[in-house]
């Protein structure tokens, strides 16, 4: 009834082979996932100072782009209308008829 090395080795090797797979394919669905832990990485291990930095900021860095892309969204954006003279006259026109009518 004890458990031998044998299959001790072959759950271990169905785990690994699941993981390796689901890594895998969590790679190639999210590349640009994969290119920023490959920064921050590179990050951690030639600029160690850089990537402190970056860590201990990042909440102030997390909360102004929200706050920016709140505003941002639902802001009044500034749209100017471009009018033509055929539009200015046509304005002038039905404003004129409406005028009238309200007489």
């Amino acid at each position: 009834m004890g458990v031998n090395a044998m299959e001790i080795r072959v759950h271990i090797q169905k785990v690994l082979i699941f993981t390796i797979k689901t890594c895998y394919r969590s790679a190639c669905e999210h590349p640009i996932v994969l290119g920023m832990l490959l920064f921050l990485l590179f990050l951690y291990r030639f600029l160690p100072f850089l990537f402190f930095f970056l860590v201990s900021s990042s909440p102030v860095i997390i909360c102004t782009a929200v706050l920016l892309g709140t505003l941002l969204s639902l802001g009044n954006p500034y749209i100017p209308e471009i009018i033509d003279e055929e539009d200015e006259q046509i304005r002038k026109t039905h404003h004129e008829i409406s005028s009238l009518r309200n007489r």
